[in-house]
């Protein structure tokens, strides 16, 4: 009886995984060549590669704007944090305090834009209001004006290229500061076992002491979600306050790229180029959502 060699062994396990691997290729292929009929092709064919030329060769300053907004996630998350961890204060009636705070989040969007409209309103503004009753709005303008920005008095918030944009942040800012964001990390807090911090007192630590090395470790899942879903919603921010509020102006300083994308397709009705500049999106999105998790992989601490 003849003993099979090694190499015959390993010729023989090489076979059959080829032949596993392209039974499994096998059953694939239809799913492959209906997802190629139907969908990537027509894709392709519908905008082609001609309209992403003409993107990148077009003005962007769109681009530029958005991210302009989405300087405001930080600051954001930020006031989440702060407002999570006074609501988390055992006093009487803070359930009536974290329901007001969270009433923003189910109103309509389209209240809300007019809401802060006629908050940024020049003559009869909330905010223009507050600022000469405080007697604030002349030393306002006079500081504004020597940094280079011109304006007048009253301020006209939306109407300025220079402020439209601050203008927005901060909306966005209040907009979120109290949603979602704050519910998710009052979550967080209340689920960090007490013993930590009882634990940290004996050992005679602050109260900085005791946020830097237990509270913020174990909120940080909560603020890699927050991060994560922030950045998504970023780039697709801002849509309905231009709309509502100022059209993209003044000058097209609050145009985003969703607006934009709304622009072009609905009323110009150049669907390919929309279509493109969804793709490049959809990418961006994409790829700063990886990068998040590549960094959530290395900071984030689930114990």
């Amino acid at each position: 009886m003849v003993t099979p060699g090694v190499g015959d062994q390993r010729h023989h396990s090489r076979h059959r995984r080829w032949r596993e691997a392209l039974t499994g290729y096998a059953f694939l292929l239809p799913n492959i060549l209906g997802f190629l009929a139907f969908v990537l092709i027509p894709v392709v064919v519908a905008f082609g590669l001609s309209d992403f030329w003409q993107v990148s060769g077009s003005h962007t300053g769109y681009f530029w704007n958005t991210v302009v907004l989405m300087a405001g996630l930080p600051i954001g998350i930020v006031a989440s944090l702060a407002l999570a961890l006074l609501l988390n204060q055992r006093l009487r009636g803070m359930i009536v305090f974290r329901t007001v705070l969270f009433l923003p989040t189910v109103s309509s969007a389209v209240a809300l834009a007019l809401l802060w409209k006629w908050i940024y309103q020049p003559d009869l503004g909330l905010l223009n209001r507050c600022l000469y009753l405080a007697h604030l709005d002349v030393p306002l303008a006079w500081l504004l004006n020597a940094l280079g920005v011109r304006i007048s008095v009253p301020v006209e918030w939306l109407s300025n290229p220079a402020l439209a944009k601050p203008a927005f942040i901060i909306m966005l800012v209040w907009i979120a500061a109290g949603g979602y964001n704050c519910v998710l990390y009052l979550a967080g807090l209340q689920n960090i076992p007490s013993e930590l911090y009882e634990a940290a007192e004996i050992d005679g630590a602050r109260a900085w002491a005791r946020f830097r090395h237990v509270t913020w470790p174990l909120l940080s899942p909560t603020t890699f979600f927050i991060g994560v879903t922030g950045v998504i919603g970023g780039f697709q921010a801002g849509f309905t306050q231009a709309l509502m509020m100022t059209r993209g102006g003044p000058g097209r300083a609050t145009t985003t790229i969703i607006y934009h994308i709304y622009e072009v397709g609905f009323r110009d009705f150049r669907m390919g180029y929309a279509a493109a500049i969804a793709v490049i999106l959809f990418a961006m999105i994409l790829g700063l959502t990886l990068v998040n998790f590549w960094i959530g992989q290395r900071a984030v601490h689930y114990e």
